[in-house]
């Protein structure tokens, strides 16, 4: 997709064009006002989908989309947050200011209708992401935006710790609309989360496909809550009592085996396959992904076991966003397909992942340790006496 046609709801945007030129003038040497062009298209499509009259920007930088927030005179609340204060920072009267991490903010719960979180989550080390993921969605009470560079290739730009595709992104953010905006090199993803624009699979739009269908509606009672995973929100108390699940409408996959003849070539279970669309049609694919997004949404703690893991899928994509998981099976070949694929992971996600070619049965507790979280998916129909594993 091409980017955002910004005409039709821009035409009255003078004050963006002020704040460019503020930049310009303070930053001469900077070429277009610090940032590219490409840089201030971004922040004009953000812009554009916020709602409401409270507002929250995450990773301020320079401060320039903040001077664009206040100058739009659509916001009564608006507080700014970064890790440290930038050197160029140009800060705006009448905004609050923080120095704190997104990981951890001293922020009221439901506080802000619309929370922009952009170019921040990739700097971020993955074993914090879903802490910061749970922070911004705890502050939200309407919609949450955020842009990521889209499937950035290694090596990674110096200070980016990680890399965001479209399974991984489907993962974090299972019910977001999503929009591309295009730049030289890598283009970036822009993710809008809120319960007007709700979806159930991964798909993109335009951008104008967005402002038409966004209603503008803040609707409480299923959005702005802390997830106990990503793809299962819980409210958050004060008290830390009380839980409250969002639907998440996927369809069960089939659970026949997928047997192959060629058994020095083919695991009996390819379900990594079937998620990444390599195998069967697009309604089995797609059931694959729910079930697994949903098998995933439930994990809690820290340290993850797979039990019956195959390819390895749901033990990957739980690395990817900071767990540390020990997948085991019985298939050796499915196993070293997982462990292959390991060998393509970022360092920072391969270390947090371990595979064993292994039977539950035969491992003691002391060898495996303990867990938070057990995963079986799809195992316990095989057993005759599924007791036994429980």
């Amino acid at each position: 997709m091409g980017n955002p046609s910004l005409a039709n709801s821009q035409e009255d945007r003078f004050f963006i064009d002020e704040v460019v030129d503020l930049y310009k003038t303070k930053f001469p040497g900077k070429g277009t006002g610090f940032y590219s062009k490409h840089d201030w298209n971004r922040l004009r499509t953000a812009f554009e989908l916020g709602i409401g009259t409270s507002v929250l920007d995450v990773g301020i930088s320079n401060g320039a989309f903040l001077h664009m927030l206040k100058r739009s005179g659509q916001y009564e609340d608006i507080c700014g947050i970064d890790i440290k204060d930038h050197s160029m920072l140009l800060l705006p009267d009448g905004v609050e200011h923080h120095i704190m991490s997104v990981c951890d903010m001293a922020l009221e719960d439901n506080r802000f209708d619309t929370v922009f979180c952009m170019e921040v989550l990739e700097h971020l080390d993955p074993a914090d992401l879903p802490s910061a993921l749970s922070e911004l969605r705890r502050v939200c009470r309407g919609r949450l935006i955020c842009s990521l560079p889209f499937c950035e290739p290694e090596p990674l730009f110096r200070s980016h710790t990680q890399s965001f595709d479209e399974d991984k992104i489907a993962r974090i953010f299972p019910t977001a609309a999503f929009c591309i905006v295009k730049r030289p090199g890598v283009d970036w993803i822009l993710i809008i989360e809120s319960p007007d624009l709700r979806r159930d699979t991964f798909s993109l739009s335009s951008f104008e496909e967005l402002l038409l269908a966004s209603d503008g509606t803040l609707t409480f009672e299923a959005h702005g809550k802390e997830p106990a995973s990503f793809a299962v929100p819980s409210t958050r108390t004060t008290n830390g009592n009380g839980q409250v699940q969002r639907d998440f409408k996927g369809v069960r996959a089939s659970e026949q085996s997928l047997e192959s003849p060629v058994r020095t070539k083919t695991p009996i279970d390819r379900v990594s396959d079937l998620y990444r669309g390599k195998i069967f049609n697009a309604w089995a694919q797609e059931a694959c992904r729910a079930r697994i997004h949903w098998l995933c949404g439930q994990v809690t703690g820290r340290k993850v076991l797979d039990i019956g893991c195959s390819q390895g899928i749901s033990s990957i994509l739980l690395a990817q966003e900071g767990y540390e998981v020990l997948g085991v099976d019985l298939d050796t070949i499915a196993i070293e397909q997982a462990l292959a694929e390991k060998a393509g992971l970022h360092s920072s996600v391969a270390s947090r992942l371990n595979f064993s070619n292994a039977d539950i049965f035969s491992s003691s507790p002391e060898d495996l340790g303990a867990f938070d979280t057990v995963i079986l998916g799809e195992i316990l129909e095989h057993f005759a006496n599924p007791e036994n594993l429980l």
